[in-house]
């Protein structure tokens, strides 16, 4: 469909950030949420601990504590959306996030509203 072809198109130039700590059940619950987003857009996700610890299904991360104080991530789970482009990067959501939640903040996000996807 017309909604899932955009966000295609949208992952090739975008992509998200998931910081999560190894001990937060959110963000364990959170995660098979974004493993389900990836496999239907192909949106990737830079998973990035905060606390040095991995989760199942993401054992492959980034060690974030630096980045995200920078950023200023006090809660998790954290999901940003990063251009590729330009390395810009906007929050998308805190705490846990519904599949269809993400997709329509997403498309606020990047300038794309739900409506045109109809």
């Amino acid at each position: 469909d017309r909604k899932q072809q955009a966000l295609q198109d949208l992952s090739k130039e975008h992509g998200l950030i998931f910081f999560f700590r190894s001990d937060c059940r959110f963000c364990h619950a959170m995660a098979p949420t974004l493993q389900r987003l990836t496999a239907t857009t192909g949106i990737e996700v830079l998973a990035v601990s905060i606390d040095g610890g991995g989760l199942k299904e993401y054992p492959n991360f980034t060690d974030g504590r630096h980045v995200a104080a920078q950023w200023g991530v006090t809660a998790v789970p954290a999901l940003f959306i990063a251009s590729k482009m330009t390395h810009e990067h906007a929050p998308v959501g805190f705490g846990m996030v519904s599949l269809e939640e993400l997709t329509n903040r997403i498309f606020v996000l990047t300038n794309t509203t739900v409506g045109e996807m109809y």
